[in-house]
């Protein structure tokens, strides 16, 4: 599975939709050493060059090029989420306008969230943070302490999704492990109102 992220300062009234990836399935490991390993396959979190030239990336406290913890450099807000299952689209998720959104994934016991903060002394403005019950590997590091791709091995299991935002939640129980998860986000300051 693989899962991709993003971060930067933009325009305050010209706001980018650029996606952040989590993409699962592929090859499985494990299974064959003595004793047995649990099935794990590779989940992997990026945020593709879109728009060229803007580098978003996600900053975080990297030891030995690993994180568990990290947050965009600007502000951004989730506009919907697309779960595909090999290939295909399963379901979009558009969210409640009201409310900070928070995406869970999990796979087995671990367990993925992208969520919307609140900034200090703001109601309006918000970025993402992204934790993991298990560390990512960053694999193509903007910087030392920023990225834009990272993977990490997850339990060989469907994935089950969960999103909420303004009170209301949204389940989706996937029925393969080839999934492929799309969280359209808004990036830069949110335009006067």
């Amino acid at each position: 599975m693989s899962t991709p992220q993003e971060a930067t300062e933009l325009n305050p009234t010209a706001w980018e939709n650029a996606p952040v990836v989590i993409k699962t399935g592929g090859g499985q490991t494990g299974g064959e050493t003595d004793p047995p390993a649990p099935l794990t396959m590779q989940c992997t979190i990026s945020i593709p060059d879109e728009p060229p030239g803007k580098n978003l990336s996600f900053r975080s406290t990297l030891l030995e090029d690993q994180w568990q913890s990290a947050k965009s450099d600007q502000h951004a807000s989730i506009t919907s989420v697309v779960i595909d299952e090999m290939g295909k689209p399963r379901k979009t998720i558009t969210p409640d306008p009201t409310g900070l959104a928070v995406l869970q994934i999990s796979y087995g016991t671990e367990t993925l969230i992208v969520q919307e903060v609140e900034l200090p002394d703001n109601d309006v403005d918000t970025k993402l943070s992204i934790t993991s019950s298990r560390p990512f590997l960053v694999t193509d590091s903007v910087s030392d302490t920023e990225w834009r791709d990272s993977e990490t091995d997850v339990p060989a299991e469907n994935p089950f999704v969960v999103f909420t935002k303004g009170g209301t939640s949204d389940e989706t129980r996937c029925v393969t492990t080839n999934v492929t998860i799309t969280i359209n986000v808004e990036w830069g300051n949110m335009p006067p109102s």
